[in-house]
């Protein structure tokens, strides 16, 4: 049994997404560190419908491409990353292990 490949990188991007989004700033190059991630942690769930994600995936956008920010950007980029948190919160984490047949073990 390995490590789900699926598993480690929504572990790691959950982690960077929870530390961008409770940054007590905000900096334009954070979005470089996480502009990846958005969209694989919101089609990871199913718990909301697909046009709702890319307006969360557009919103995000939308706030980190106005500059200077505005208090439009800024609350809309807030509530953005609380849908996401409550997004993340209620969808299940992807099976830990997967099999490994004989021709994916690293030697």
């Amino acid at each position: 049994m390995a490590l789900s490949p699926n598993y480690v990188a929504y572990t790691l991007f959950v982690s960077n997404f929870i530390g961008v989004a409770f940054a007590r700033t905000l900096h334009y190059q954070f979005y470089s560190w996480y502009f990846h991630a958005v969209p694989f942690l919101l089609w990871n769930s199913s718990k909301i419908p697909f046009m709702m994600k890319i307006i969360l995936v557009g919103a995000v956008e939308y706030s980190y491409n106005i500059y200077p920010s505005t208090p439009l950007s800024s609350g809309l980029l807030q509530i953005s990353h609380f849908a996401t948190l409550v997004t993340i919160w209620r969808t299940d984490v992807p099976s830990i292990y997967h099999s490994c047949d004989s021709k994916d073990k690293i030697l």
